[in-house]
């Protein structure tokens, strides 16, 4: 990578931990956000697949009738475009990098050592990401995230954000994607 590809992936990359840094910062301190990187999505097989936004078409009971029109209010074909080759941008990363998650750190789970039977009855949440996606612009994102809370009980969920005038990320809305 060198150029002008190599000045976008560190645009990205520093878009990205801010966002994740903000996001997180007033977190559940009780939860965890493991550092593992979030590889396919539970239902839709892969992150690309949740960019083609079918599983909105399949009547989702858990989604509000209007969320593909939402969506396509706020992301045309150039920002998707944009948005699947971020994806092919973090294809490769699975760790996140704890340096760049300083606000956050006290939350983070670097190595789950826990035993089986820790993992099956947690006493804390583990949220798994995959990074965010932003628009050309840098003002909508598409954030997709996991929540195991122990033996069949997880979520997932697909997030747009705004981003305000004043620089913060405002939720437009949560799409459940999948729930255990």
């Amino acid at each position: 990578m060198s150029g002008p590809c190599l000045a976008q992936s560190r645009k990205l990359e520093k878009r990205t931990y801010r966002f994740l840094n903000d996001y997180y910062h007033n977190f559940n301190k009780r939860d965890k956000l493991a550092i593992e990187t979030l590889t396919k999505v539970e239902t839709v097989n892969s992150l690309e697949n949740l960019l083609n936004f079918s599983f909105l078409d399949r009547k989702n009971p858990f989604s509000k009738n209007d969320s593909a029109v939402l969506i396509a209010s706020l992301i045309d074909e150039d920002d998707l475009k944009y948005m699947k080759d971020q994806l092919r941008l973090w294809k490769d990363t699975r760790i996140l990098n704890a340096d760049q998650l300083k606000s956050i750190n006290k939350i983070l789970l670097i190595q789950d050592d826990r035993s089986e039977q820790e993992r099956l009855f947690p006493s804390f949440n583990t949220h798994h990401i995959y990074f965010p996606l932003f628009n050309l612009e840098g003002n909508i994102a598409l954030f997709y995230y996991e929540v195991n809370c122990g033996l069949q009980c997880g979520s997932g969920e697909l997030e747009i954000l705004k981003m305000q005038k004043d620089g913060k990320w405002q939720s437009i809305r949560k799409i459940l994607v999948w729930i255990a």
